[in-house]
């Protein structure tokens, strides 16, 4: 994971220290993943808190929670920004990537024209290789 984690340093003026702050890249897996946990938790809201001294880990996440907010995937519930709800285009970008054949085809599919995507870019790709799927399998093309 520190991989996908760039650090950003300023000086602060007021208090002359350094201060840092983690600017992680967009992580598709990770994105998947998060998706996934809100779908199959006993709730129907995700917190996502960061606070002052947060981990890298809580970090990332925080990030990858503010993009699906960004792409109306999730729709923030809380006041500050930390309560989240699964939205509807957020269940059909999870229905359309759940696969793990049309996730693997989707990566492989971005992998091999350069390895970055939009999140737009990897809904449509996913949509394409699961409409190929069910035709393959009913004879209907969608």
């Amino acid at each position: 994971m520190a991989s996908s984690l760039r650090f950003r340093g300023r000086r602060c003026a007021k208090r002359r220290r350094w201060v840092v702050a983690v600017v992680p890249k967009r992580d598709h897996d990770f994105i998947r993943q998060l998706l996934m946990s809100m779908e199959s938790a006993d709730d129907w809201l995700t917190v996502s808190a960061l606070h002052m001294g947060s981990n890298a880990d809580s970090q990332k996440e925080y990030f990858h929670m503010q993009l699906l907010a960004d792409q109306g995937l999730v729709q923030e519930r809380g006041r500050n920004g930390d309560v989240y709800r699964l939205t509807a285009q957020g269940h059909d970008y999870l229905d359309s990537i759940r696969d793990e054949g049309v996730w693997s085809k989707t990566k492989a599919a971005v992998a091999e024209t350069g390895g970055s995507a939009s999140i737009e870019i990897m809904k449509q790709l996913a949509m394409a290789y699961l409409r190929k799927q069910i035709a393959d399998r009913t004879g209907l093309d969608i």
